[in-house]
């Protein structure tokens, strides 16, 4: 389970330690990442680290769109099994002539990357490094003006018309959440960019309880 990234005040002495511990993961995260991508894997890997974000963008955009729209099969090649599973799920949840429209009305800060990890598969030919089977997985934090809400299809007269489902609201929140991306490297060959799953920002007293 991937760890959210909290604000945290530096006067607290428990608190600098776990921002420090933070610090040093991502140092340790990075060194093993490039030592795994130039010693290991022939060719040597290309990470795409600066292309990521806008990546991450589009994967985000396009599977909340498919989402809303009740109908993945036009991204189902960029979801990996359990994040599909889940969203076919959620679909099949929702009641009938119900409708969901999702707006994406502005992003307000680009995604940032807070894990980047580039690790094995398994041991298997690790000899031959061309014969390498790697995964890259990158947790990225989303923070977005979005809107969400669910319409229901009536008839009126002749006409089907959409009705906005009580309860339901289309004023734009400010919506965090964590997406996590990765792809797979088989014999020397990068696959495509791929959806693993999402995770909201954790509360801090949470966290810490827990």
């Amino acid at each position: 389970m991937f760890c959210c990234i909290s604000f945290f005040c530096f006067c607290c002495p428990c608190f600098s330690i776990l921002s420090i511990f933070g610090i040093l993961k991502t140092d340790i995260d990075t060194n093993s990442r490039h030592y795994m991508g130039y010693f290991h894997v022939k060719p040597r890997a290309d990470f795409q680290t600066a292309l990521i974000p806008s990546i991450s963008k589009a994967l985000y955009t396009d599977m909340y769109s498919a989402f809303a729209a009740g109908n993945l099969s036009p991204i189902a090649q960029k979801l990996c099994e359990s994040i599909n599973m889940t969203l076919e799920q959620r679909i099949a949840a929702r009641g009938p002539n119900v409708g969901v429209l999702w707006t994406l009305h502005s992003w307000l800060a680009e995604p940032k990357i807070v894990s980047h990890k580039y690790m094995p598969m398994s041991l298997e030919d690790s000899k031959d490094k061309s014969k390498q089977t790697t995964i890259q997985q990158v947790c990225v934090r989303m923070q977005s003006l979005q809107s969400l809400k669910k319409v229901k299809r009536v008839k009126q007269g002749r006409q089907t018309v959409e009705v906005l489902e009580e309860g339901s609201s289309a004023e734009p929140k400010k919506v965090v959440e964590y997406l996590v991306v990765q792809r797979l490297c088989k014999r020397g060959k990068m696959g495509p960019w791929m959806v693993w799953g999402t995770t909201t920002e954790s509360d801090p007293q949470e966290a810490l309880s827990s």
